[in-house]
């Protein structure tokens, strides 16, 4: 019973992670006045997440989306697919990052890094051979060393998809503390904000977006 509890609570959790990404992505392109921006902060949703219940905004002073939530602790995932729907709802795509459109840049980066690196290492393979074409009795020294740096390579290196931008979040309070006035909205107390994870590994990318990309037809750059 655990186990299938735990796997319907994953489906949950991939279902949402992966929402509103094919909306953003169909919203028009539109630049906004500084008025429409500012404005913003004024506009809030509150949205029911796995997490539990979220209030947001977006203050175009600090270039982040501000979250009410009963807890500080609210996974980045979550806070990016409130910020989705906030955008979509708000129709304001210029002041939201598609943390998927950046992400498959990311790896497209990171593959080209890969098979650049992959190349040089078969290059300096093929230097080795050449060189041991020329001493017969260097063959053997040249041929371990050359096995030895290949090994290295591998074990050494951990390729991680990075994206260059992403939403960031600044934590302002329980959902008891969110009164929709400008005089709680325009207060000056502005925690740190929570930016996107650094990097991710190939195995935590498939299983996080490939089987969702293919279960929700979400579009790909």
């Amino acid at each position: 019973m655990k186990n299938k509890a735990d796997e319907e609570e994953k489906e949950e959790e991939l279902h949402y992670r992966m929402k509103y990404f094919q909306e953003l992505d169909e919203l028009e392109d539109r630049k906004m006045t500084k008025k429409e921006l500012k404005d913003l902060i004024k506009e809030t949703i509150h949205e029911s997440t796995p997490e539990g219940d979220v209030i947001m905004a977006y203050s175009s002073d600090t270039e982040t989306f501000w979250y009410y939530a009963d807890t500080k602790s609210i996974p980045y995932w979550v806070l990016d697919t409130v910020a989705r729907l906030y955008t979509i709802n708000n129709n304001c795509k210029c002041v939201c990052v598609n943390y998927q459109e950046e992400f498959y840049k990311g790896k497209d980066k990171t593959l080209s890094q890969k098979e650049e690196d992959e190349q040089k290492i078969e290059e300096k393979k093929e230097e080795e051979k050449k060189e041991e074409e020329k001493s017969v009795f260097a063959k053997f020294k040249t041929y371990n060393k050359g096995r030895g740096n290949e090994s290295k390579e591998k074990t050494i290196r951990k390729y991680q998809i990075m994206t260059e931008t992403s939403n960031r979040f600044t934590y302002k309070g329980r959902l008891s503390d969110h009164e929709d006035n400008d005089e709680n909205i325009e207060n000056d107390g502005v925690e740190p904000a929570k930016k996107a994870p650094l990097g991710i590994d190939f195995a935590t990318f498939k299983s996080r977006f490939s089987s969702a990309a293919s279960e929700d037809k979400i579009k790909t750059s």
